[in-house]
């Protein structure tokens, strides 16, 4: 399993617990396609993030909920960037770099 300590700062890692967060709780996707652009319910993203930063569900589970979080809060054309800003106020170009730095430092790539 990953440490996501040994892979993120403390900041950065806080940055991915509020933006799993936003993806949970947020409005930015609609239920009825939440599973087909995610791959996860979204009960199973809120168990991710009550669990953040320890991955206490399946790896692959685990891995869809944060590179979906990130994958789709900067790609996913919900065009509420004032929202997101309230839960995000570093702004997509944070989440970016985070995604990046995540994707190069996870175990076997993502």
């Amino acid at each position: 399993m990953p440490k996501i300590r040994d892979m993120l700062s403390p900041e950065d890692a806080d940055l991915v617990f509020r933006a799993l967060n936003a993806a949970a709780e947020g409005d930015f996707f609609p239920e009825v396609e939440f599973f087909t652009i995610f791959g996860i319910d979204r009960a199973m993203l809120r168990r991710v993030y009550r669990g953040w930063p320890e991955p206490k569900v399946d790896l692959l589970d685990f891995r869809l909920a944060v590179f979906g979080t990130l994958n789709n809060l900067t790609g996913y054309p919900h065009n509420m960037d004032d929202e997101l800003a309230y839960y995000v106020p570093e702004g997509i170009d944070a989440l970016l770099r985070v995604q990046r730095e995540l994707r190069a430092r996870w175990p076997g790539g993502h």
